[in-house]
């Protein structure tokens, strides 16, 4: 069996180009310095109680107490060790630069499809590096959301196996497709992968009706079938993510309420406006082709783009610097989605030039990502598909839904590129939609440069309004307002143009290029480097805007980001286990700071369990308001004390410690209840929203509120309070914890422990006994009278058995694979020798 180097050289190549242009954008990674990513340091921060007790242990906690009071950390820090196929990531980021891993993963996954879809190496070496570099991927690189990059890079080797399946390579495109899809899954992104669900939808549709029209249904369902499978063996190997993800979102913020709600704004999962918060700007949409069509990042004018003040009155120049330079419809955003403005040329020039079905897929697949990130901009379509569509409402920020235009966009263009090359008479078949395409594109953007006041008004909603407020306030006159204003749309159009003009430049020259290569003028390889450059210094452009020389930090400063403070020095020095630390001198719950010192009442996730959230949307922010409120009034000692009384929520989480400077020791919250008290009686309620009315205006020191639900585990007690009995936390992990209790007679404890039915159970003297739900969100149990041990043990059987599954799974899929690839082998060779 002889290989045809001729055939793998290409290929090579291509894994050597997209290496050395990942090493090149990512230099300084190879040097030991790291990106400044704040999902990273914010990962840091909420995932370090779990690698201290890596450290001291044998497997995972599955637990943290260091947030949000307490949550499983399946979506914090957690090695499903018995994924095997997971390895392939890790193998490709030591490879690739660390985070450039993802970039690389972009290149060569869109590379695999391309090559599925029969266009030469050399082409599909360029479409693969202009997708790679779309600016919304190094965005997120940036940004540190490292697991939603590597599920958008394996996307396009998912499609690939789709194809060649339905091509009739039945047995290396459900190999490829199973593969892919573990890798997809095991990045564990699940918003980019019912994306990429929505993309195949569409296809198989789309592939159905082919099977039709050339009466191929058989072909058609053999393909699904294996396809099916492969795609069912690709689950095994993350069925262990998979099934604790599934079982911890019903409880999380993507869950549904048990509080009734008048409104219309509720979904099974997440609020309407909440999941629509993130809508894309219609017009924001031309971002794809002018990267600074309403000013690019959020940030001031002086620092995103300094040049823009050029034009402006050196009077205001100071002033305007200082604004912000993004006007869209978001609250805020690091950056646009830019997929090129060479691509979106080719991308139109591929809806009049490109034949086949595959065009209609990309075109419906991109119109459809579009409408739906304008979420709240386009709502009755988004509402829709918020109430009807499973699994839609449980993502938030629509508008990244995007990345499947982003996707389609560049494959559209690389069929486009196919196109032209293939068709020696490509200029005078083609000539006038090639025109056409051209005024469209390069006349769009010289619209937006002569006439920018008729695509956008230069301020976002309200924002001049309240501009103009705040010069009012300072007694600035209405003369200068207005110039100051003016001033503003000048600095601002001077973005707009300048990104306009860039756009042209780039489009007329790559038209020109393809002009010379159709003609006849230039050859191939010409061609291919021209729109290779032009591609290359297009996109690299944009980029280097988000990711510079000034993105980098050491690698020390990424791996400790966080210095203790004087308050944090202080409550360090408390070995008394089990208590909370309230941090005000920070965003609360947007922070990860103090998770990395304490047990933290607050917290950074965008998934934290649903009823502590709703507890911090009816009590703790009230609670923070009071407390901030006396603190600005030149507290006394006994005020801080009366406000601290009051706090029946804050007090049952034990919050005993209150920073409200870092640099001056923490308030002592006295009135704290400490990590378990007996209660002397119980309330039963009807409903969630009595007891959340209840839990804050009731001493919970005193009365447990129990839902009715849970009657049965009370009602047949007879509790007689002892004032001398006593529950102490003797031992602590994050995954075990250990009590010491003594009373005369039967009582019932509540423990100030985040209640969590997947997987806690409850201990004593070592034999399993319930608990129950109290207070809305702890843990509540009957204790016998004696002395006694209780334990809380994290013990989820989701993924204990999970694990034992995805083992097998993976070892099952390797193999299969491996069967597959030969099969293909043995096949091709016997077709050879035929």
């Amino acid at each position: 069996m002889k290989l045809d180097y001729k055939k793998i050289l290409p290929h090579v190549l291509a894994i050597l180009v997209f290496l050395m242009v990942t090493w090149v954008f990512f230099y300084p990674l190879l040097q030991g310095k790291q990106i400044k990513q704040g999902d990273v340091i914010n990962h840091t921060g909420m995932a370090n109680e779990i690698q201290q007790y890596k450290k001291t242990h044998d497997g995972e906690p599955l637990w943290t107490n260091s947030m949000f009071g307490g949550m499983p950390s399946y979506q914090i820090s957690i090695s499903f060790s018995s994924n095997l196929i997971e390895n392939t990531t890790t193998f490709i980021a030591k490879i690739a630069t660390g985070s450039g891993g993802i970039i690389f993963v972009c290149f060569l996954g869109f590379y695999i499809l391309l090559c599925s879809l029969k266009i030469n190496p050399f082409l599909s070496i360029i479409a693969s590096l202009g997708f790679g570099f779309s600016s919304y991927f190094l965005i997120i690189i940036e940004a540190g959301h490292i697991n939603k990059g590597y599920a958008i890079g394996y996307m396009a080797p998912v499609i690939a196996g789709i194809l060649l399946a339905y091509r009739g390579r039945y047995l290396i495109g459900g190999a490829l497709t199973g593969v892919a899809l573990a890798l997809e899954l095991s990045s564990n992104h699940l918003q980019m992968t019912y994306y990429l669900l929505m993309m195949i939808v569409v296809l198989i549709i789309i592939k159905f009706i082919d099977a039709i029209k050339e009466n191929k249904i058989k072909q058609f369902f053999i393909a699904s079938a294996i396809l099916g499978l492969f795609s069912m063996l690709a689950i095994g190997p993350n069925i262990s993510s998979l099934w604790v993800t599934y079982e911890y979102g019903k409880d999380s913020t993507r869950g549904k309420s048990e509080l009734k709600d008048e409104g219309n704004n509720k979904t099974d999962g997440l609020d309407k406006d909440y999941a629509t918060q993130w809508s894309n700007g219609i017009s924001e949409t031309f971002t794809f082709i002018v990267p600074n069509f309403n000013g690019g990042g959020s940030g001031s004018i002086v620092k995103q783009n300094k040049s823009a003040l050029k034009k402006v009155d050196p009077q205001y120049k100071q002033y305007i610097g200082n604004v912000d330079s993004y006007w869209g419809n978001q609250p805020f955003t690091s950056g646009p989605v830019y997929v090129g403005a060479l691509i979106c040329f080719l991308f139109i020039l591929g809806i009049f030039v490109v034949d086949g079905s595959m065009k209609w897929w990309l075109v419906t697949i991109t119109i459809i990502s579009i409408a739906l990130s304008w979420g709240k901009n386009f709502f009755p379509l988004t509402e829709w598909f918020l109430d009807n569509m499973p699994g839609y409402n449980k993502f938030r920020a629509v508008s990244s839904i995007l990345v499947i235009a982003e996707f389609a966009i560049p494959l559209m263009a690389a069929f486009t590129l196919k196109e032209i090359v293939d068709n020696p008479d490509f200029f005078k078949v083609k000539k006038r939609k090639f025109f056409l395409s051209l005024g469209i594109s390069a006349g769009l953007c010289f619209l937006f440069y002569i006439i920018p006041d008729a695509f956008t008004e230069f301020f976002k909603d309200g924002e001049y309004d309240e501009i103009y407020k705040q010069l009012t306030q300072n007694n600035m006159p209405a003369d200068q307002i207005s110039a100051f204003m003016d001033n503003i749309v000048i600095a601002r159009k001077a973005i707009f143009q300048a990104d306009a003009f860039r756009s042209i430049c780039f489009i007329l020259l790559g038209a020109i290029a393809i002009y010379l290569f159709a003609v006849k003028k230039i050859n191939s390889t010409f061609f291919y480097v021209s729109i290779l450059v032009l591609i290359l210094a297009d996109m690299w452009s944009v980029n280097t805007r988000y990711i510079n020389k000034d993105s980098y930090v050491s690698k020390k400063s990424m791996d400790k980001p966080f210095q203790q403070t004087k308050a944090d020095e202080f409550i360090l020095n408390d070995k008394i286990l089990g208590y909370r630390v309230l941090n005000l001198s920070v965003s609360t719950f947007n922070d990860a700071s103090t998770s990395y010192f304490h047990k933290s009442i607050g917290g950074y996730h965008g998934a934290k369990l649903k009823r502590y959230q709703e507890i911090i949307d009816f009590q703790l922010s009230k609670s923070i308001q009071d407390i901030v409120s006396v603190f600005q009034s030149s507290p006394t000692d006994s005020l801080i004390k009366n406000v601290l009384d009051k706090q029946q929520v804050l007090n049952m989480l034990n919050a005993k410690y209150v920073i409200y400077n870092a640099d001056a020791p923490p308030l002592i919250n006295n009135s704290v209840y400490g990590a378990a008290w007996f209660v002397k009686k119980y309330k039963i309620v009807e409903d969630a929203n009595q007891e959340m009315a209840l839990i804050g205006s009731i001493s919970l020191k005193d009365t447990a509120i129990i839902d009715k639900r849970f009657l049965n585990e009370v009602s047949s007690a007879k509790f007689n309070y002892d004032t001398s009995a006593s529950i102490d936390l003797i031992d602590y992990a994050p995954n075990h914890l250990t009590y010491k209790t003594k009373a005369s007679n039967e009582q019932l404890a509540v423990f100030s422990e985040i209640y969590y039915d997947k997987g806690w159970n409850a201990y004593i003297d070592g034999v399993l006994h319930p608990h129950f739900r109290a207070d809305y969100i702890l843990r509540s149990m009957k204790v016998p009278a004696g002395e006694h041990k209780i334990e809380f043990k994290f013990e989820p059987q989701s993924y204990i058995i999970g694990e034992k599954i995805s083992l097998a799974s993976s070892i099952i899929l390797i193999l299969l694979v491996l069967g597959a690839v030969f099969m293909e082998y043995k096949n091709s060779q016997s077709k050879q020798e035929a």
